[in-house]
């Protein structure tokens, strides 16, 4: 998952899409901004 490059390198905002609701979970405990699913 990219989501904590992208924050350490300053994004002001990471969005992830996935269809596995773990990993939907896991990005919102790492505190991304957006978060959908694809299902």
């Amino acid at each position: 998952m990219m989501l904590e490059p992208a924050k350490r390198t300053g994004a002001a905002s990471v969005d992830v899409i996935d269809i596995n609701s773990s990993r939907l979970e896991t990005a919102r405990t790492l505190g991304c901004s957006n978060v959908a699913s694809l299902r």
